[in-house]
């Protein structure tokens, strides 16, 4: 039955299909604020959180001929930002109340019930009275961001404006430490533009070494071996700038320096590019004189929708149903970043473990379960190497689960080296263990979800 709509007539909704612009990732949007209320004023800021400060089209509820407001569960994004939220009332031929929702010109807004905030609109009475004092503030993020952006540089102080937020962005899209705003201003030791080196002027193993410190932009961490002339053997650990390794096939002596007071020859030494990854002999022949490269990853430019139909509790068949938890083997390889988005649509996340008995148990009871050991890529109850939740997006000295941001255990990793060499890590099944990977090689993905 036909509605009479009041007071707009042939009001448009607009719907749209992917959101275009949007925040790379807005828990980290959040955090970034409540440490630099200003973010906005910053293009580098402002381009990580476009919608945080403002500079994307609003996000509206959008029914049409709805009884209630807050029934009103689809939503879309407004073509332009010129358009407001808006709610609006008729009565149907037979004096029925209903409402429509959408995107609307602001220049229709005058004297209707419009709102400027994300998902404003689904309340019976949409307040007008804040509409200008929001509407002002949208226009001064704006105004903020048409200022021109220069190419970043790296700041004094070289630390992540949040750690929190960075491993957020880096979860969102590992590619993000290509950008030089992000590399340089928000998570320089997150994208590698600083490191943390072992710092002693002198100690007889470089293992008895427990200080450290954050080196300056440019520079990477050196051990060297001494020798003074008691024969006291020993070694000096810090930060050293690049240009200086890149040398170092010349005398080491004359590379690295003496020591000021003329009592201490050097021998040998060499640097490393990592986290506290001077903590044991260097030599020039052992050395990298080139940092290792970031990792970098194409995100999918489609996602599947999720379809969470539960079959014996779990969202996916075939599965191992373990201590209360639902686990899926995906059956083609692909990198980290999508084999992420893979268990996301599949109603599930990348695989996380306790401790290495949890881990243990789960791939012992996976490789003996009769529906997973019957799948096309297990052979003889052999499960593949598969991607986990863990990463290591700052080559740091530990990994942390993405979804929890708790720290893995370095006793769930076969080999300690591969801790701070990689950023992503999947489980070896013929070794129950993790093992740290190049985040763009091809596995696959270990989903893992809770029993509904």
């Amino acid at each position: 039955m036909a509605a009479i709509w009041i007071p707009i007539f042939g009001l448009a909704v607009w719907v749209t299909g992917t959101l275009a612009c949007d925040d790379l990732d807005a828990a980290a949007c959040v955090r970034l604020a409540s440490t630099r209320p200003n973010m906005c004023n910053d293009t580098c800021f402002a381009t990580v959180c476009k919608r945080y400060c403002g500079k994307c089209p609003l996000k509206c509820y959008t029914c049409t001929d709805i009884a209630n407001p807050q029934m009103c569960n689809v939503s879309t994004e407004c073509p332009s930002t010129d358009h407001r939220c808006i709610s609006v009332k008729s009565y149907t031929n037979d004096f029925r109340l209903v409402y429509k929702l959408g995107c609307a010109p602001s220049m229709v807004c005058s004297g209707t019930n419009c709102c400027t905030q994300d998902l404003c609109n689904n309340h019976a009475n949409v307040k007008r009275k804040t509409m200008k004092k929001d509407l002002m503030k949208r226009n001064k993020n704006n105004h903020s961001l048409s200022v021109e952006s220069k190419r970043q540089t790296l700041t004094a102080t070289c630390a992540d404006v949040d750690n929190l937020a960075c491993t957020l962005l880096f979860t969102s899209n590992t590619n993000i430490c290509q950008d030089d705003c992000v590399a340089n201003v928000i998570c320089p030791r997150l994208c590698g533009k600083c490191t943390e080196c072992y710092d002693c002027d002198h100690v007889l193993t470089t293992e008895r070494c427990n200080h450290s410190r954050i080196c300056q932009a440019g520079e990477v961490c050196f051990t060297l071996e001494t020798l003074n002339f008691d024969l006291e053997h020993g070694y000096r650990m810090g930060c050293v700038h690049q240009r200086i390794c890149d040398g170092v096939t010349s005398q080491v002596g004359n590379v690295f320096g003496r020591r000021s007071n003329s009592i201490e020859v050097s021998m040998t030494g060499g640097c490393c590019h990592s986290d506290l990854c001077n903590h044991h002999k260097l030599t020039p022949l052992a050395m990298s004189t080139n940092p290792p490269p970031m990792t970098t990853i194409h995100t999918m430019a489609t996602t599947t929708a999720k379809t969470c139909r539960l079959t014996g509790g779990c969202p996916f068949v075939p599965s191992a149903r373990y201590n209360g938890q639902c686990y899926f083997l995906g059956n083609y390889q692909m990198t980290w970043l999508n084999a992420k988005a893979y268990c996301e649509a599949h109603c599930s996340n990348l695989a996380v473990f306790r401790d290495e008995n949890d881990l243990r148990h789960v791939m012992d009871f996976m490789k003996h379960d009769d529906y997973i050991s019957h799948l096309p890529n297990v052979v003889r109850h052999n499960i593949p190497d598969s991607y986990v939740d863990a990463v290591n997006p700052a080559h740091a000295a530990h990994f942390l689960w993405s979804t929890t941001l708790e720290f893995v255990p370095d006793s769930m990793f076969d080999d300690s080296r591969s801790i701070s060499q990689h950023n992503c890590a999947v489980v070896v099944s013929g070794h129950r263990q993790l093992q740290g990977v190049n985040c763009l090689n091809q596995f696959f993905p270990l989903c893992q979800t809770t029993m509904k």
